[in-house]
């Protein structure tokens, strides 16, 4: 009998320490100047790559992204949870610019089964398919004719503020 009391004294210890751990919340940083190689954690030691950081934020981690020209077809690879976002964010000031290689990729971000997920700030151009800035709910995948800048397939609580796609081709002349 004495022992089952040790075993439930262990067991209110791990739960307390499992309930009181905080939550981890982090802001990563782009550039173009970066380096994939760096820890992202300041504009000094940003990530080069917009996908780099898609593939290391968790909820609740904010993407500050720097100015420039970023030619890359973005997956996101994590969730965000109510109250905890994963946001990718343009750096207040700054102009980002999601380019699409004069139509060699069909989208900027693509997200499959996500959820609370914020972008930001950004400006889209020289994408196939601009005609659809933001596919939701597509049934299909990437590479199965999918395209739009922001491409969401089975996504919800998806916030998209103060984004800009540009439609001309790059020849276009006014």
């Amino acid at each position: 009998m004495l022992q089952f009391r040790c075993v439930l004294g262990l067991t209110a210890v791990m739960l307390l320490v499992v309930v009181s751990s905080p939550v981890r919340s982090e802001t990563f940083f782009v550039a173009t100047d970066g380096h994939d190689a760096n820890t992202g954690l300041s504009r000094a030691q940003a990530w080069r790559t917009v996908n780099h950081a898609a593939q290391e934020v968790r909820a609740g981690d904010t993407v500050l992204i720097a100015a420039g020209t970023y030619t890359e077809a973005v997956r996101i690879r994590s969730t965000g949870d109510q109250g905890q976002p994963i946001t990718f964010k343009a750096i207040p000031g700054e102009k980002v610019i999601f380019s699409g290689n004069n139509g060699a990729l069909t989208y900027a971000f693509y997200a499959s089964n996500k959820s609370h997920l914020n972008f930001d700030g950004f400006y889209f151009r020289e994408f196939s398919g601009l005609d659809n800035f933001v596919l939701p709910w597509s049934d299909r995948a990437p590479g199965n004719g999918t395209s739009g800048m922001v491409v969401l397939y089975r996504c919800s609580n998806v916030n998209i503020t103060r984004c800009f796609a540009d439609a001309r081709s790059p020849a276009y002349s006014p």
